[in-house]
């Protein structure tokens, strides 16, 4: 029986969060019957492991452990529920879902686009889940990982990084940044979007000083001018899109 949206009554439940509940309902299948039941999907293409994920961790945690163990790992690398968690206000259930799965398949989990080309940790930085972001990185090998994994480009083309100067968050701009260092950071930074946008060309938009500097203090001093002088795809300057004049720049960001 399904509702107007195609929810099954595990939807439902998974939704109120009530584990009681979800595991007395579960426990009415066959375990062969039961990845059937939680992979049902409603109009909007959303299993109950969807809505356990948004709702509640304890939820989630009882259908994963009635779930058959061979399934358990499946059922967090389909569906995009890592890129569902990465949303969530609650980075919980994306700390245990990754708990999961074995090493070696972590970074390629994560590096696993959506339907609109992004990453889990495009998903974090975009709803500005900083806990979430801060998981995804402990999970990475900073000497191999990081980089690959910031530098990792949406379907338009944004960087993790180009995401966070979007954010206006400037604690979770500073943290990407600073998981970066030396000439690998410059190569995320000179990083241009589908709009031909570096980082700080995306940070300039919003016209705030602070978050320029966070960015611009990463390159080194010699390339400072150029960087803000660069041309996006538009001909614009980082430094006319914040509305910095050469004085300004010469006096307070060089």
């Amino acid at each position: 029986m399904k509702d107007d949206d195609e929810n099954t009554l595990l939807h439902c439940v998974a939704r109120s969060g009530n584990s009681e509940m979800i595991s007395f309902l579960l426990n009415l299948w066959p375990e062969s019957d039961r990845v059937d039941a939680v992979n049902a999907q409603n109009r909007n293409a959303q299993n109950v492991l969807h809505y356990a994920v948004a709702n509640s961790v304890v939820a989630l945690r009882t259908i994963m452990d009635l779930l058959p163990e061979s399934d358990r790992m499946q059922a967090v690398l389909s569906n995009d529920l890592l890129h569902c968690a990465a949303r969530a206000i609650d980075h919980r259930p994306m700390k245990y879902l990754l708990s999961l799965l074995p090493e070696s398949q972590l970074f390629s989990a994560l590096s696993t686009n959506n339907r609109y080309g992004n990453t889990v940790l495009h998903c974090a930085i975009n709803d500005g889940r900083i806990e979430s972001v801060r998981i995804i990185l402990s999970m990475l090998h900073p000497e191999s990982q990081y980089l690959p994994a910031i530098s990792e480009q949406s379907a338009y083309g944004n960087t993790a990084l180009h995401c966070a100067a979007f954010s206006g968050n400037i604690e979770l701009l500073k943290l990407l940044l600073d998981s970066l260092s030396g000439e690998r950071i410059l190569e995320v930074l000179n990083t241009t979007n589908r709009d031909g946008s570096t980082v700080l060309h995306c940070v300039a938009m919003s016209g705030n000083v602070k978050f320029v500097k966070a960015v611009l203090f990463h390159y080194p001093e010699a390339e400072r001018l150029q960087a803000l002088s660069a041309e996006d795809g538009d001909g614009r300057s980082a430094m006319e899109l914040a509305g910095f004049t050469h004085d300004y720049v010469l006096e307070h960001l060089l």
